[in-house]
């Protein structure tokens, strides 16, 4: 990759980009983040979508295949429709996947000794975000403790299938929907990041902006810092967490104010789901734990057959199916 432009080379240097993050500004993006970055490079690092999520996309090359945990009666479902629902961003199975950052958000606030009503606003403004965001989970560990919670069976994925396919379904999206009031947002696969120290960094001087918008009246400075904390909930996690080793793919669709407008392809028991693709070509193992033996008709012993004949049955032929290393 040859790089000669100096704003350039100060965006990937400062804001620590990985080689991804470079790769995919390169292709994307990158006259707009030299002229965001040029008139206000902290608001660029810390509080836009491109700047953030720099740092923390990973390589695919480096991981190939993910992993994603789920219950074998849910997989089958997948396997018959070859159809996944990727979930809205309100709708994760930890309730403390946004609240989280946002606490840190608050506890700096009351630090900066904000009044109340400035402590109100920012909390307005939070349950307002510009962008739906859809994610799907997924960890490079297949033989998990911490994700056997999750379910008895744990799909590998292509990752370069999966990139292209939402890749394209994003573009697609915006295409019909005439989109030109908001920026078009890739799809980002982000490596999860649990360091505190860079959550309370990156929440600190996010918080600064909005306190400084707010202050001198400065709409955009202040939205810039509430908005980052929205794409924040979907890159920081706790600590305590790290064990899962978690990977996402990001996907944002804007939230535009038009009759009959929403971001979802499909409502599913109440739940905004966009459709995610499983075929023969993209699922590539199926690695099942102790608890598969909880399902009817499936033992330890028997479970690579039952799974194999049922593959086959539907279609996918070259799926491999092994069983955990872990001991229970």
């Amino acid at each position: 990759m040859m790089l000669n432009n100096k704003v350039l080379k100060q965006i990937f240097e400062n804001c620590h980009f990985t080689q991804a993050g470079k790769e995919l500004t390169l292709s994307n993006y990158a006259e707009d983040a030299k002229n965001i970055y040029s008139r206000a490079p902290e608001i660029f690092k810390y509080c836009t979508p491109f700047g953030i999520a720099g740092r923390f996309l990973f390589n695919q090359n480096s991981c190939p295949i993910l992993y994603h945990y789920l219950p074998w009666r849910n997989l089958k479902m997948i396997i018959q429709s070859g159809q996944f629902y990727i979930g809205h961003q309100d709708q994760m199975n930890d309730p403390w996947d946004r609240k989280y950052i946002y606490r840190i958000a608050e506890e700096l606030l009351i630090e900066k000794g904000v009044s109340l009503v400035a402590l109100n606003t920012f909390r307005k403004l939070s349950q307002r975000p510009i962008f739906d965001r859809y994610v799907w989970s997924f960890t490079a560990n297949n033989h998990s403790f911490a994700m056997q919670n999750y379910g008895d069976t744990a799909i590998g994925m292509d990752v370069f299938d999966m990139i292209h396919y939402l890749t394209n379904k994003n573009d697609e999206f915006y295409i019909i929907k005439k989109i030109k009031e908001a920026p078009k947002l890739p799809v980002f696969p982000i490596k999860v990041c649990y360091n505190s120290e860079i959550h309370y960094e990156y929440a600190n001087v996010a918080i600064g902006k909005f306190i400084d918008g707010l202050r001198h009246h400065d709409y955009l400075k202040m939205m810039f810092g509430v908005e980052a904390f929205d794409f924040y909930s979907m890159i920081f996690k706790r600590k305590i967490l790290e064990e899962e080793q978690e990977y996402r793919f990001i996907i944002s669709r804007p939230k535009l104010m038009k009759e009959s407008w929403h971001t979802w392809d499909k409502k599913v028991n109440g739940g905004n789901k966009i459709i995610g693709e499983v075929t023969a070509d993209n699922l590539k193992s199926i690695v099942i734990n102790h608890r598969i033996s909880e399902n009817k008709n499936i033992q330890w012993d028997n479970a690579i057959s039952k799974i194999q004949f049922f593959l086959k049955e539907n279609g996918f032929l070259n799926t491999r199916v092994r069983k955990t290393v872990l001991p229970y």
